[in-house]
This record gives structure tokens, sequence and C-alpha cells, in this order.
């Protein structure tokens, strides 16, 4: 972990992206993708308070449930978009705007049940695609540059552990 990063913002550190595409890198994104709903919902176990920020100024565990169920469906879409249109520009949206919506005070079991049946389907999907259809581009509208698909489930793995772990640390 980078040591200048703060450890209560990024407690797994920052998401690093490996230049190349590896077997190995993507099988622990599926892994870690497909055990983060049962290893989220151990978390909070210990949670008294869903609605306590993790720390000053940041959401609660509600609130980042929630984000986690909306952000993963928005990748699992992504991921359709660029095997379905060349090179696209995806959608975008602001996820503070997004965490005000009522819905994100509501019960968390309908965001996990969401994760869970969003990472079992987005994982046969990627587990299926052929090297080439991993290589397909697509372009968020506010970062430069064209990203392959198989960034997706690497950069979504980190997400989930880096949330879960803020969570668990704010217990």
């Amino acid at each position: 972990m980078d040591q200048a990063v703060d450890p209560q913002i990024y407690p797994i550190g920052r998401p690093t992206m490996p230049e190349q595409r590896a077997d190995a890198d993507l099988k622990g994104a599926f892994d870690a993708l497909l055990r983060l709903p049962a290893e989220l919902r151990q978390t909070l176990t210990d949670c008294a308070d869903l609605d306590r920020p993790i720390r000053p100024g940041a959401w609660s565990p509600r609130i980042l449930v929630h984000h986690l169920a909306d952000t993963h469906l928005a990748s699992f879409i992504r991921t359709k978009e660029a095997l379905c249109a060349e090179n696209p520009t995806v959608f975008a949206f602001n996820i503070e705007t997004w965490a005000e919506l009522p819905d994100s005070s509501g019960d968390i079991e309908a965001s996990l049940r969401m994760l869970e049946g969003i990472h079992g389907r987005w994982v046969e999907l990627l587990q299926r695609l052929s090297d080439e259809q991993l290589e397909r581009l697509w372009q968020h509208p506010s970062r430069p540059g064209a990203r392959p698909i198989w960034h997706l489930p690497l950069l979504y793995a980190w997400h989930g552990e880096h949330h879960r772990m803020q969570i668990e640390r704010s217990l």
C-alpha cells in the first residue's frame, strides 16, 4: 500500500491496473466479486448503527451498501455496452447525487441481494468472453482514453473490498 495514502480513506490502498491482462488477475477479481456479498453481510453483522458515518464527513455503511449496488450494476451494464457497440462512451452519473436519492436510506437487504445477482451474472458473462471480447474498448465521458473490458472486474473487485474495509475499520 502507498504510505502517502490515508488508510482511513484508502484502507487497501488506491487501485492499480496492470498494463496487460493476466488470467490470474482476472480469476482473482472474479473470486473477489463473488465473495463480496457474503463478506459484506458478515462485516455488517457487527455494525450497530448503519446510519453512523464511517468517519466525519463520509457516508454511512447503509449508503455505502447502496452505492456498491448502484455502481456495480452500472459496471455490469458498461460491460454489455462495450460488447454491443464499438468503443462506446458509457453513461456517467453523479454518485453524490445518487447517494442522496430516497432509496439510499432504505433497507440494505435489497442492495445486498442485487450485489449477489449482479456479481453472479457479471462473472458468468466475463468468464465466457473470448480474449478479443475482453479487449473491447469503452470510454468514460469524464476520463481521457479508452479502456478494455477486463479493467472493469479488476477495478470493481478493488472497489468492493475498499468500501467493505472502510466499513469494517469504522466499527
